[in-house]
């Protein structure tokens, strides 16, 4: 197993990239590199520059490309043009990105988009109200697959990756998308603190789909910060905010075991430290860069 970091560790998050004042981009790289980490995800595309530019500065620190996020709209048959247009984008970046060696992982994602599912972030099976109903879910799945394809035509494997705020967060929700999951396209990104967000056990996860995972991201989450967000009704934004996810070993996962279980499936490919977080506009990195270098050494204690 290798170890990547994130743009998204430093306050770079896919549903933040609209605004201002996110940080700079050669800044991020020269954290992750002092970190001790061997490469990086793409963070939001465009975030690196092009893909020429992205590829260069990822050269010149000798960072591997371990993986590229795309979200979309999943179930909103109304934005499946658009999205895949998005999805295309993306993959040109990818290929001036990667011209010749390992090429990442496509991680594909339903959007964190819909609004009472960010404000019920973190208590979902609590709010019926804001479940799919099957029809939209199948279309979530089928959109899913057929991304997939597109990304499997042009040379990039790809895995579902599911997240708080969006309509595969809770272990409900998870079983029902493996359930209709087909490994010949598609693999899992397993995300331990997700898992843990989502009000799963990030070990019992993988002791049932441990053989779907192709791709992981590690990350803890703080217990207390978990249990106000439930008590006070609070969402996703400042789930982040409060620092729900924390650094690895401080909050409540057994990361030790995950690693266990993911050595005993025969996992080999890339562990991503991913403590999102979000970064106040001028706010400097230090906090950040310093929680992604106990994170490194973390991992380096348990092994990897």
């Amino acid at each position: 197993m290798r170890v990547a970091s994130t743009p998204a560790s430093f306050g770079v998050l896919q549903a933040a990239a609209v605004e201002s004042g996110l940080p700079d981009s050669d800044a991020v790289l020269d954290a992750i590199v002092a970190a001790g980490f061997a490469g990086t995800e793409l963070g939001p595309p465009g975030y690196l520059g092009g893909g020429n530019a992205a590829a260069e500065a990822l050269g010149q620190r000798g960072l591997g490309l371990a993986g590229a996020l795309q979200t979309m709209r999943l179930s909103r048959r109304e934005h499946a043009d658009e999205d895949t247009a998005r999805l295309d984008r993306t993959l040109a970046i990818l290929d001036e990105a990667t011209p010749s060696g390992e090429r990442p992982v496509v991680l594909i994602g339903d959007a964190v988009a819909e609004p009472d599912r960010v404000a019920g972030a973190g208590r979902i099976e609590r709010l019926p109200g804001t479940w799919l109903s099957d029809a939209r879910f199948d279309l979530l799945v089928a959109r899913a697959h057929r991304a997939a394809e597109r990304c499997r035509e042009r040379g990039y494997d790809a895995a579902f990756r599911y997240h708080g705020g969006t309509f595969v967060e809770t272990p409900r929700e998870i079983d029902r998308l493996a359930e209709r999951l087909d490994q010949s396209v598609i693999g899992l990104c397993y995300d331990a603190g997700q898992s843990a967000f989502g009000g799963g056990d990030p070990v019992a996860f993988l002791d049932t789909y441990a053989e779907l995972v192709t791709h992981v991201h590690l990350s803890d989450v703080d217990l207390a910060v978990m249990d106000e967000i439930r008590r006070a009704g609070l969402d996703l934004r400042e789930a982040w905010r409060r620092g729900v996810f924390c650094p690895l070993g401080e909050g409540g996962i057994d990361v030790d075991a995950v690693l266990g279980r993911l050595r005993a499936a025969g996992y080999d490919a890339w562990v991503v430290v991913e403590q999102e977080r979000l970064l106040e506009p001028g706010q400097p990195l230090d906090a950040a860069a310093a929680a992604q270098s106990h994170n490194r050494e973390a991992l380096r204690e348990l092994g990897i």
